[in-house]
């Protein structure tokens, strides 16, 4: 095959397999880079690096590109700048691919699959940790076959990009080398699924019996970006967002809801006199102390000390937020007791969830506002990323978006309920109070 079908090939492998919504075949993901690797085997010097840059741009602009861009008012400089921002992640993850096939070429023929699998996890450790890049959780295309992600609480959900990678390795290792070290790496791998889909069938059988359940809505106002950015300078409009959400809380107060969750930045309006109509407590996004930061009210108008955004989005929030050094969970007045809280991408980080889970969080709750990336694949790559997170920590987790999806899942990843994009309205989710402490 040409360098040119090789990367339309993969490319479209790879957003076909992540959540999107456009297509959705999540087993393709152990598929999706052997146009990837098979491009670096037969190549070498620049027209490799070449060819892994042209792979991972594309990949990008795939990523991000919204079904409903036009809807977005998107301007020429947006783009400009975005372009430059897929650039500079395209050249990072380039560097790596090449750096990797460069010691896979000088190392012996029968670990090219070892070093591809190595090179991946060691990029994603160093985008967990470094604070101008961003994790590339390919593991959240599994998320709707969560018998494959159990083994997340015992090594990581990272451990399984690692798996899906190795895969990926071994298919092309094999179409390009039909030796027998071909054939043992095809076994290995095999036996790597089978022994993880063992243990996940026995995890996902291994549920707690629970009678008594704490009662969470989740609400989604369904307010576009254009929208969020005209109420941040119009206090009337801003009043009006605010109206938008109470509305639905009392509706969810109504039936039954003990704790009310908000998107990101969804309360920055919200007046010192309690709603009336509220009579449930309440977890919303704002702004406190120049922090990016999420807090518990109650109806009688009391609020908790912020939880602040701890990892900050490069660039666009770096410059204009400070970031928070305290993993403290909420307190809650409900049974839950102590709710985890994150913000946005902090969702992506494993340590995160981690740490409020340490510090005695009885479940985990993403407040987020994804509306300016539109319908693109990013915001379902967000949702399922939580997921993850309910798995490495047995916690119930609920992701509140602004314009959607959002999602509540249990402590096996297991998607309770949704709301889909672009829908505006709440949903009612029981989490069992025998799986609050673990």
């Amino acid at each position: 095959m040409s360098k040119v079908s090789l990367i339309a090939l993969g490319v479209f492998l790879l957003l076909a397999a992540l959540p999107n919504p456009l297509a959705h075949a999540p087993l393709l993901i152990f598929a999706a880079f052997v146009p990837l690797l098979v491009g670096n085997q037969k190549l070498t010097g620049w027209p490799r690096v070449r060819f892994n840059f042209a792979f991972c741009y594309l990949s990008f602009i795939g990523l991000t590109s919204p079904l409903d861009s036009a809807a977005l008012g998107v301007t020429g400089n947006d783009l400009l700048v975005l372009a430059a921002a897929f650039g500079l992640a395209a050249l990072l993850y380039t560097v790596i691919f090449a750096v990797t096939a460069a010691l896979a070429d000088r190392g012996p023929g029968w670990a090219f699959p070892l070093y591809w699998s190595a090179g991946w996890l060691i990029s994603q450790w160093l985008c967990q940790n470094l604070p101008f890049l961003i994790p590339g959780p390919i593991e959240t295309a599994l998320v709707p076959w969560p018998v494959i992600l159990q083994s997340a609480n015992i090594f990581g959900a990272t451990v399984i990009g690692g798996l899906i990678f190795l895969t990926n390795a071994v298919l092309a290792f094999a179409l390009a080398d039909r030796s027998h070290a071909a054939s043992i790496w095809l076994l290995v791998v095999t036996l790597l699924h089978l022994g993880n889909l063992g243990y996940g069938w026995s995890a996902l059988r291994s549920d707690l019996p629970a009678d008594e359940t704490v009662t969470v809505a989740l609400v989604q106002p369904n307010i576009s970006a254009a929208a969020y950015q005209k109420a941040a300078q119009n206090k009337l409009l801003e009043y009006g967002f605010w109206r938008e959400l109470e509305k639905l809380t009392a509706l969810a107060s109504d039936q039954g809801a003990e704790l009310v969750i908000w998107p990101e930045l969804s309360g920055t309006a919200l007046p010192a006199k309690p709603a009336r109509a509220r009579t449930a407590e309440l977890l919303y996004g704002t702004i406190s102390g120049g922090a990016n930061a999420a807090v518990i009210g109650q109806p009688d108008g009391s609020l908790s000390q912020p939880y602040c955004k701890t990892i900050l989005f490069p660039f666009a929030e770096s410059f204009t937020y400070r970031a928070g050094r305290a993993y403290q969970p909420l307190p809650s007045a409900t049974r839950l007791e102590r709710v985890g809280a994150l913000i946005c991408l902090e969702s992506l980080y494993p340590a995160v969830a981690q740490k409020l889970v340490r510090h005695g969080a009885a479940c985990l709750a993403l407040l987020s506002t994804d509306a300016a990336f539109g319908n693109s694949t990013l915001p379902y790559i967000h949702k399922n990323a939580l997921a993850l997170r309910a798995i490495e920590n047995n916690r119930y987790a609920f992701h509140v978006s602004n314009t959607g999806p959002s999602a509540a899942f249990d402590e096996r990843g297991r998607e309770l309920a949704l709301i889909p994009y672009g829908e505006r309205g709440f949903v009612l989710v029981g989490v069992p109070a025998a799986r609050l402490i673990f």
